[in-house]
């Protein structure tokens, strides 16, 4: 993450007059294999800098065989990212090279975790707004794969074309990639799941849905067996970031309750009346949890953005748990549910709100 975001800071900076087809050439030379790795990756990078230039759109077919043929993974990446932002300033179709980088998987050989070309490839078609016809059976091929690394690539696309009014209505009629979407909310990797639950959430926008699909994901990191002493930095790495997704999750929850306590408390009500039981007992869970006294923002407060607002947070927090049809479904549950541990779930939920099964 780290190397896009200063090579985007540079990108965004100052830059000088125009750039001659000479200086290209030169920086074309300098991409020769013989060369040496720090002198190639510097000019892919240069070309990433200044891809907006008329004269570099001359470099599009040179650097497709870098992106294809470069032996650094590093290098390719670089190469992959400049084509897409070549291809956008100069509006021509995005190099068939760039779709085919989201399946190179070639580690760093110095970070084994980290795999450059995957990575600035969503970055090149991110550049593309809406996206290229050529993507979506790519996104679909990644959606299917074995490989859960290339399913998170796919669910993460999709999620980058959900945000602007032109990608949406090319989304809406792709109903397959909709129903993969979908799909990957129950995938067996968690970090797939999450993702793919708040992107089916952007293309639906349906609340219960993506609080149910959240719920179990708190649930599932909660749940995870504590790692062995002998655990390994990337496994005590990947766990983390489980927290934090998790804690992620949690805060696109405080969203959804924020913007209306109306539409968040029929959420709820839905899920404590669906037909799966361990949705029912983490929703009855959740609503006991939130109905603590509030008299302090919660810790991740400092990081939200100024849009954060934890009074109405709190004022809509406290409409939904003393909603007298929230209460009732609650006692309902408690009294009659055929689960066990919803009834105890909705017990426990009812003495945290202040009311108990007997009133």
């Amino acid at each position: 993450m780290l190397p896009l975001l200063l090579l985007l800071s540079e990108v965004l900076q100052e830059r000088p007059a125009p750039i001659t087809a000479g200086l290209v050439a030169e920086k074309l030379t300098a991409l020769a294999e013989s060369r040496p790795f720090d002198v190639r990756k510097a000019a892919a990078a240069w070309f990433v800098k200044h891809a907006n230039e008329p004269s570099v759109a001359n470099a599009l077919k040179p650097l497709e065989d870098v992106a294809a043929f470069d032996q650094s993974p590093e290098v390719r990446g670089y190469a992959v990212y400049a084509l897409g932002r070549i291809a956008r300033a100069n509006k021509v179709a995005c190099p068939q090279v760039v779709f085919d980088a989201l399946f190179d998987r070639e580690p760093d050989p110095e970070y084994p975790e980290v795999r450059h070309v995957p990575y600035y490839a969503i970055a090149a078609l991110h550049e593309f707004k809406p996206p290229p016809p050529a993507l979506l059976p790519t996104i679909a091929r990644l959606l299917r794969s074995p490989d859960p690394h290339c399913r998170m690539d796919g669910v993460v696309l999709v999620n980058n074309f959900t945000g602007d009014t032109a990608s949406r209505k090319v989304l809406d009629q792709q109903p397959a990639v909709a129903r993969l979407i979908l799909k990957a909310t129950t995938d067996p990797e968690l970090e797939v799941r999450r993702v793919a639950a708040y992107t089916q959430f952007q293309l639906t926008k349906d609340v219960a849905e993506f609080f149910g699909n959240a719920l179990r994901h708190q649930d599932d990191v909660a749940s995870l067996p504590a790692l062995p002493m002998t655990a390994t930095e990337p496994e005590k790495s990947k766990r983390t970031g489980y927290r934090i997704g998790a804690i992620g999750v949690t805060t696109m929850m405080e969203d959804r309750v924020q913007e209306s306590a109306t539409v968040t408390r029929d959420a709820f009500l839905k899920l404590l009346a669906g037909t799966d039981a361990r949705t029912r007992r983490l929703t009855a869970g959740h609503l006991g949890r939130i109905a603590a006294p509030a008299d302090e923002a919660p810790p991740h407060a400092a990081l939200r953005g100024a849009a954060f607002d934890v009074k109405r947070l709190q004022a809509n927090t406290k409409a939904i748990v003393g909603d007298t049809a929230i209460r009732s479904r609650l006692k309902s549950l408690a009294k009659t549910d055929p689960d066990e541990n919803v009834r105890n779930a909705a017990k426990a939920a009812l003495e945290l709100i202040g009311m108990t099964t007997d009133k």
